[in-house]
């Protein structure tokens, strides 16, 4: 292992401890001091790495977006499957791997706002074009007709990221899974009926943990 590799093989080591300190504690209960203890390295060696606990913050969300990323970019390649079956996969990996098993969005979000900003602009600029591909496949399939499936397709993970996300907006359960149904309803509205129902209940189900 050359030191390039032993430099990111460390990074990504007190990324994963910081991980789980901000998913326990908050990220504003969490300390430089508490990153040090968890990950089992000198100060020196994580201030080496990192200036700040944002910076560290940004590695790790930027870590969850890549592996975010790369997922969706595999299903957009698996043009032989539907895009239905392919949206339920995943649905099914955005609950099984959202911000209430992660990091807790809530816990630094007021924090740390421009990191909220970025992710978002992550949504809108990698994670829509690959979901627009995989609409583009549907109709060339004649499986669905969206006339707009750029627009849709954005419109559709800023819904899901921000709308109906109740770590940024307060709601009751019920209210939202009215949300839920308003997208599955907005996606039949423009021929784009990807979301099937068991996609719908594995999204109200994720939801659901948050008022458990």
């Amino acid at each position: 292992m050359n030191q390039a590799e032993k430099s990111e093989r460390t990074r990504e080591m007190i990324c994963a401890a910081a991980r789980q300190l901000f998913a326990e504690n908050g990220y504003d209960s969490t300390t430089m001091q508490d990153i040090v203890g968890a990950s089992g390295m000198s100060k020196g060696a994580i201030y080496h790495h990192f200036s700040s606990k944002q910076e560290v913050l940004g590695s790790v969300i930027q870590g969850e977006l890549q592996y975010l990323n790369a997922f969706v970019e595999d299903l957009a390649a698996q043009s032989d499957v539907s895009v239905i079956d392919r949206m339920t996969s995943l649905t099914a990996h955005m609950v099984a791997s959202g911000p209430q098993n992660g990091i807790g969005r809530a816990n630094w979000v007021s924090e740390v706002p421009e990191a909220l900003l970025g992710s978002l602009r992550h949504s809108l600029t990698t994670l829509a074009p690959h979901l627009e591909q995989m609409l583009r496949q549907g109709m060339e399939s004649g499986e669905i007709g969206c006339a707009f499936p750029g627009e849709v397709a954005e419109v559709l993970v800023l819904l899901v990221d921000v709308w109906i996300d109740p770590l940024i907006v307060s709601d009751s359960y019920e209210r939202k899974c009215q949300k839920v149904d308003f997208i599955a309803a907005f996606l039949e509205r423009f021929d784009a009926p990807v979301l099937s129902e068991d996609s719908i209940a594995v999204i109200k189900n994720g939801v659901g943990r948050f008022y458990e």
